[in-house]
């Protein structure tokens, strides 16, 4: 069981990361310079993804439980 919960903290803890990488790159603007859309609709994404990373990050300090969560998904 620890086995499963470690990675179940790993898994998290990597989302959490891609959720703020996203958001420092809408912040950035470094994989599309010429993107297009407005800065209200970039600084939605950044807050978005931080929400997105700081949940998974709350996710990674609880032991899985198996259940389907709606938050999530």
């Amino acid at each position: 069981m620890a086995d499963k919960s470690q990675k179940y903290e790993l898994e998290c803890l990597r989302l959490a990361a891609d959720c703020a990488q996203l958001a420092n790159d809408v912040h950035n603007r470094i994989l599309e310079p010429d993107f297009l859309a407005s800065d209200v609709h970039s600084r939605a994404l950044q807050i978005y993804f931080l929400r997105m990373a700081k949940l998974w990050t709350a996710r990674a300090e609880q032991d899985p439980d198996g259940r389907f969560d709606e938050k999530i998904h």
